[in-house]
């Protein structure tokens, strides 16, 4: 194989990897939104503040990752999030229904989904 030829492999290589990593990306935003959805429905609720805060963010691509933040937007979301009983569980809200762990559960609950959609998008990818 001559040099043009390896460099057209590794040109094809590298857009490969781009559109698969694209793809990761638009599963990952997609099952974010999934997620973020449900979270809301569990999140704890006073003044509706904390819950109208929600935002799942753009992916954003490196050389060998793909990230979607999920997040909300208070001072205190951390702390309501992360408090918890004395073995580790969610502590109920005010509002029936809603928990601590408010973004964690739902993350943790749709990992096969995820994993699954994730996988069918990086399937339809073609060069």
């Amino acid at each position: 194989m001559d040099e043009t030829g390896a460099a057209e492999i590794n040109r094809k290589i590298e857009q490969f990897k781009q559109k698969m990593f694209e793809a990761a990306g638009k599963a990952l935003e997609e099952e974010g939104e999934y997620v973020m959805g449900e979270s809301v429905k569990i999140c704890p609720w006073d003044t509706g503040t904390l819950s109208g805060t929600g935002s799942v963010d753009d992916a954003k691509i490196t050389h060998d990752s793909v990230i979607v933040g999920m997040s909300y937007a208070t001072d205190y979301a951390w702390y309501v999030h992360e408090r918890v009983d004395d073995v580790g569980n969610p502590l109920p809200g005010r509002k029936p229904g809603t928990q601590t762990k408010y973004l964690l559960g739902p993350a943790e609950r749709n990992k096969s989904n995820m994993l699954a959609n994730v996988m069918k998008m990086l399937s339809r990818v073609q060069v």
